[in-house]
């Protein structure tokens, strides 16, 4: 179903800003329109037209965008935080350990403390993914996180994430 607040133009934008940031397309200076990068011509030549427009990837489509969000340090992070983690845990919300309950984590003066209570969190101690990264200053990966070309996946109403080997 088609959201109803949502009209043809904000979405023709928002893929293209989108493709723009993952760098598929590209200015070309000379007549100030878009174009197809080097990158996007690569996409553009392992897609088929029966691909377009529906919600599915080939795994040649997979693969290019896997290989794709490995250039992105925060991706590169995640995925070994939830290796090493025995790959599940918490995505965004942590629980503190002094007052038993759900917050988002945020730095305040160098450190992470809840916003409930006051109690500092020790970021290796954590279960959270969202607190683990914003220890390493890196934003959350959520583009890649949804999806469907990294080995995650989230559970249980987008409260856990859980890594799957290949």
């Amino acid at each position: 179903m088609i959201n109803p607040r949502t009209t043809p133009e904000k979405t023709l934008k928002a893929a293209i800003l989108c493709a723009t940031e993952l760098g598929l397309l590209e200015k070309d200076e000379k007549e100030s329109r878009l174009r197809l990068s080097a990158l996007g011509l690569d996409l553009a030549e392992i897609t088929t037209k029966e691909e377009v427009g529906k919600p599915e990837m080939s795994r040649q489509v997979k693969a290019f965008f896997h290989a794709l969000a490995q250039k992105y340090p925060e991706v590169r992070v995640a995925l070994q935080i939830l290796k090493a983690h025995k790959g599940k845990m918490r995505l965004l919300q942590d629980i503190c350990p002094m007052c038993k309950k759900n917050f988002y984590a945020e730095v305040r003066k160098g450190k992470i403390s809840c916003p409930n209570c006051g109690y500092e969190i020790d970021p290796k101690s954590s279960d959270c993914l969202h607190t683990k990264l914003i220890a390493k200053l890196l934003p959350i990966p959520t583009f890649w996180i949804n999806s469907e070309v990294l080995p995650v996946k989230t559970e249980f109403r987008n409260r856990y994430i859980k890594y799957y080997q290949k």
